[in-house]
């Protein structure tokens, strides 16, 4: 499961820098906070799929 978190990570930073996003504006968008979504890129929180989906 923590493999997971961090293929799911990577792919979310990868996506945030493709578009130019810094992690404040990238949470901002989703509604989260910035750390949340720091420990997310770094696979160390898990993201549940209603998050995941916006």
């Amino acid at each position: 499961m923590d493999y997971d978190n961090k293929i799911i990570g990577a792919n979310i930073h990868y996506e945030r820098q493709l578009r130019n996003m810094s992690i404040d504006e990238a949470a901002e968008m989703l509604d989260i906070d910035s750390g949340f979504l720091g420990l997310l890129e770094r696979g160390q929180r898990i993201i549940t799929v209603a998050e995941l989906c916006k």
